[in-house]
């Protein structure tokens, strides 16, 4: 299965996001990505993919205009041990489990859309 956010605030169904920070690799930035957001605590694989897609939204809860730059990784859990989110988290979006033959018809957005057609033709 794969896990898609359900943002809270907004009509916005699409995979977890998060920006690489400071000196952060790829692996480490996904691991606390995903912690942060959905509280899994082991991720076992993360893969780069050669994938690009582009979204221009108002992020409401930041409340900011953002031209995001979507790379494409694939992130594989080792178990599904959680932590609990914060409550900031939590107001932002849940997450649920979605097997692959419904994932396209729950992405609202062609830009996530794009980067799940690609995954798909792998």
């Amino acid at each position: 299965k794969y896990l898609i956010a359900k943002w809270k605030q907004t009509v916005w169904n699409g995979f977890l996001t998060g920006g690489i920070e400071g000196n952060d690799t790829l692996e480490e930035t996904v691991q606390k990505e995903v912690h942060e957001e959905t509280g899994y605590k082991d991720v076992a694989k993360v893969q780069a993919m050669d994938c690009v897609s582009h979204g221009l939204f108002f992020h409401v809860v930041k409340k900011v205009n953002r031209l995001a730059h979507y790379h494409l990784v694939f992130a594989q859990l080792a178990d599904l041990e959680q932590d609990e989110v914060s409550e900031e988290e939590k107001s932002i979006a849940e997450f649920e489990w979605v097997p692959r033959e419904e994932v396209m018809d729950l992405l609202t957005h062609d830009n996530m859309k794009v980067l799940w057609k690609y995954y798909l033709a792998q």
